[in-house]
């Protein structure tokens, strides 16, 4: 079960804590994060790029804690808002190693960035040049997005005749999850032509990393060989074209932090029919990602004997809503029944990030595991949460 975390009993534990235990204290859903798993796979990817960087991608789940951790194992971060500074800085999140992108920024994002002394600004357009320059005292250091290369070119030569911007390199948005490196070596190619129209530049981000395991049938990434493919690709069009190998930054969410997480839910109800239906006590503001998305993940029963046969079966979330199917065609225990514990492996990315107050209903806590002790990252949404905004 690759989906699994990596200290992870499948079924029984994560990080040497029962998640019969998790329930119990902290109650349903929840998601359970395992810190030893993240670690891990950051150290495997550095360990793999030696001469490279590797950036976690804040979209994929940011909290202060993940913060701490990805800045001990040496990773830089890809942010593309202010709140995801604000909570950087609240880490104590190296600045230097802190890069700020998106499609358009605000003046407030760009402030907010300048003021906390982010490493390196991915510029999109002539207007985020003219915005940045004229907030900029002294000189940012600034990428430029390449989509289309004719019109990259007009915003890099707009950098260079900025003082007060200095261009290092290039960015491409390749697109979130790669299942292979094939696209990313293309992309790395198309990026080496770029460079080499200003002799080659310094660094080459490439905002997509390795897919995650999320599902049946999804295997673990092969991190060296994926390595070593992108690599050697960007090795040899710059050799080909007598230009210097940039740096690269490989930005990687998914493949880091989305095995890491087990959500679990405890069964309301079943219905029999022509299809057994479990309905659960989740909803789409914990799960809007498989919504969205259309992500398959395993689901399992917990902390309950097995029963001699599984059936397919049908697992919704507890509101009538479209969308409303949590785990379309689900393998489940004969004899399933209103309080039984679920899980849901493969949920670390985006599964919280993307979570809402949809129907009014409070997030759920990320609970943190590691030898043996289970701790809330996030804690569970009150009441008093709800209502402290709505000041009308």
């Amino acid at each position: 079960m690759t989906s699994w975390p990596l200290t992870a009993q499948p079924a029984v534990s994560v990080g040497g804590v029962r998640l019969t235990e998790i329930a119990e204290r902290f109650g349903t859903p929840a998601c359970v994060l395992d810190e030893e798993h993240v670690r891990v796979r950051c150290r495997e990817y550095v360990k793999a790029l030696p001469q490279h960087e590797v950036a976690y991608a804040a979209g994929a789940f940011w909290c202060r804690a993940i913060g701490r951790w990805i800045a001990e194992e040496g990773l830089s971060l890809d942010a593309c808002s202010e709140g995801e500074l604000v909570v950087a800085g609240a880490a104590g999140f190296p600045a230097g190693r802190i890069l700020l992108h998106g499609s358009a920024k605000t003046a407030s994002e760009l402030s907010a960035a300048l003021d906390y002394g982010v490493g390196r600004v991915v510029v999109d357009s002539p207007s985020d040049v003219a915005q940045l320059a004229a907030l900029a005292g002294l000189r940012q250091r600034v990428l430029v997005r390449v989509t289309d290369g004719a019109a990259a070119a007009e915003v890099a030569r707009r950098i260079v005749r900025q003082p007060g911007l200095e261009l290092v390199g290039i960015y491409a948005r390749i697109g979130s999850p790669c299942t292979g490196s094939d696209r990313l070596e293309a992309a790395a190619r198309r990026l080496v032509d770029f460079t080499a129209r200003f002799g080659g530049l310094p660094e080459m981000h490439l905002g997509s990393g390795q897919a995650a395991p999320s599902g049946p049938g999804d295997h673990s990434p092969d991190i060296a060989a994926f390595a070593d493919r992108l690599t050697s690709a960007v090795e040899q069009a710059c050799a080909a074209r007598a230009i210097a190998v940039p740096c690269l930054t490989v930005e990687l969410g998914r493949a880091i932090v989305g095995p890491a997480g087990v959500t679990l839910y405890r069964v309301l109800s079943v219905k029999h029919g022509a299809r057994t239906c479990v309905v659960v006590d989740g909803d789409m503001g914990d799960s809007a990602q498989r919504a969205l998305h259309g992500s398959r993940h395993d689901i399992v029963r917990i902390g309950h004997p097995a029963a001699s046969k599984t059936e397919p079966m049908t697992v919704v979330r507890r509101y009538c809503d479209a969308g409303n199917v949590l785990v379309g065609n689900a393998y489940l225990p004969g004899d399933i029944c209103p309080g039984d514990l679920l899980a849901v492996p493969g949920t670390g990315a985006r599964q919280f990030a993307m979570a809402s107050n949809y129907h009014h209903v409070a997030r759920p806590p990320v609970i943190a595991v590691r030898d043996g002790r289970a701790w809330p990252l996030i804690r569970r949404e009150t009441d008093e949460d709800l209502l402290r905004r709505d000041v009308g």
